[in-house]
């Protein structure tokens, strides 16, 4: 790993009202945790990157974008060599975005350096920015949002008993973890799993074997296969990039 990076700009331009800068990230790099004084959206043009925030571990891969508010902390770590393009708005402008989703590029945006040789270059990823997602994604119900917040997701209890418990039968339940948050029960459950695992191996030193089994896994094994499916990176290397110091 090449240890915390320090930002260097690659390019830097101004246009319909936005500042636009193009960054360039060696692979194995990271950058510290830290806080944006303006929200802006980040779009990863290529590579890949890893992102801890808030307790909540996610991977994005190119052509994903999203959206970072003034003041949230994150720590970021760059699995492929990686070109980002940020788009800072003199003024609030990205009110209808969720920074709890990762967003896909419509069109196949030009990267690096074609950014500023042609406007339309420029446009056509700007533009891009507005067909990442036009549907609307309403507040799930209130059953769906304690469900969400009491069950021990970590645990092994059967998922079955968060639907008893909030008496929707199966089907309805599964439909509604589809519509309201684009994931099965099941896959929320590996998710959750996976996020506590990233919290427990960022805050302490806990060994990992104890780590899997606290979090819901069945031994370390399981733990380290499952934890790398869903960041692309392992346990431990996860905890050598995000520790708390």
């Amino acid at each position: 790993m090449n240890g915390v990076e320090r930002l260097t700009i690659s390019k830097e331009r101004r246009f319909a009202g936005f500042r636009m800068v193009v960054t360039r990230h060696e692979r194995g790099s990271r950058i510290a945790a830290h806080a944006h004084t303006a929200e802006h959206v980040a779009v990863l043009l290529s590579g890949g990157v890893v992102e801890f925030g808030r307790g909540v571990a996610r991977r994005d891969g190119a052509r994903t974008a999203r959206i970072h508010r003034a003041g949230a902390t994150h720590a970021l770590y760059f699995t492929e060599t990686s070109h980002v393009a940020c788009f800072l708005p003199h003024e609030a402008a990205f009110e209808q975005w969720t920074d709890a989703r990762s967003y896909r590029i419509a069109s196949a945006p030009a990267c690096g350096a074609a950014l500023f040789e042609s406007d339309d270059a420029t446009h056509e990823l700007f533009g891009s920015l507005h067909l990442l997602d036009g549907s609307s994604h309403p507040a799930p119900p209130g059953w769906l949002a304690s469900v969400i917040a009491t069950f021990p997701w970590t645990s092994a209890t059967p998922i079955g008993e968060a639907a008893r418990a909030a008496r929707i039968e199966h089907t309805s339940f599964d439909h509604a973890f589809r519509r309201f948050l684009q994931v099965s029960p099941r896959e929320f459950r590996a998710a959750a799993r996976v996020d506590a695992a990233a919290r427990m191996l960022a805050e302490t030193d806990d060994a990992l074997c104890d780590v899997a089994l606290a979090c819901g896994f069945a031994d370390q094994s399981h733990f380290t296969k499952a934890f790398s499916l869903r960041l692309g990176m392992s346990p431990g290397r996860f905890r050598r990039a995000f520790a708390i110091k």
